[in-house]
């Protein structure tokens, strides 16, 4: 289990998280899955990340920004003995949330944050643990993702900067961000590429690695064969390159 309690850890690792509420999550899913398998996925999701994260030994603290709702205020929907500490997530973008929880970070003392989505249950806990050794000799560090945004990012101090004019949702968030570090001066390190789950030709390249990985993302794996079964033809998905 990660060491999330200590309190003078200098690493933090944050990970963004929604509310599961039907309707409101994984919605580019939806009519192949309905909003509430969508939703009940995307929990799947959750778990399996948090499961990978709570698996890193090193020192580190441990963090939720949480995009809560009133039908879920709180995450006990994670149904954990002991759910990590949230925060509520701030700010109209995703790079003003992004601002602020680096500031929270910072603001706890904290000297390498790395923050990661929820929407990769398969990224490789070594792909973490890559981040913040990255850190100690570099400002900035982006884990790529094949949509052309990231699924993780990581700072050693606070790069203001290093959001501007980033058009969000877009294929080009990667590219504009590493464009803003080498223009501002801020060293850059750049981890292997991974996936986030967002279409349903995403769902098939998940149900492709899941395959070649027993040990992987367990609770979503359980529950994509659940819904293999009452929807035959999830398992008949193509992946976006065949």
């Amino acid at each position: 289990m990660a060491n999330q309690n200590i309190c003078n850890a200098k690493r933090t690792l944050i990970v963004f998280i929604k509310s599961p509420v039907p309707g409101d999550v994984k919605t580019r899913l939806i009519p192949f899955l309905t909003s509430t398998e969508a939703a009940e996925l995307y929990k799947c999701f959750v778990v399996d990340t948090l499961r990978t994260l709570l698996q890193i030994t090193a020192p580190l603290r441990l963090l939720v920004a949480y995009q809560l709702q009133s039908k879920a205020a709180d995450l006990g929907w994670l149904g954990m003995k002991n759910p990590p500490e949230f925060f509520k997530q701030e700010g109209r973008s995703l790079g003003e949330k992004l601002i602020h929880a680096f500031g929270v970070a910072f603001g706890r003392g904290s000297q390498q944050v790395v923050i990661i989505g929820s929407d990769s249950p398969t990224v490789p806990k070594a792909y973490i643990e890559q981040a913040f050794g990255a850190l100690s000799g570099a400002d900035v560090v982006l884990g790529p993702a094949l949509d052309g945004g990231y699924y993780l990012i990581g700072l050693s101090r606070p790069c203001l900067k290093l959001f501007e004019d980033v058009c969000w949702s877009t294929d080009h968030v990667f590219e504009r961000t590493a464009r803003n570090a080498e223009s501002q001066g801020y060293t850059l390190r750049v981890l292997p590429s991974h996936y986030d789950i967002d279409t349903i030709e995403d769902v098939a390249m998940l149900r492709h690695d899941l395959a070649k990985d027993a040990q992987a993302a367990p609770t979503t794996r359980k529950y994509l064969d659940q819904l293999t079964r009452s929807n035959p033809a999830l398992g008949t998905l193509k992946t976006a390159t065949g």
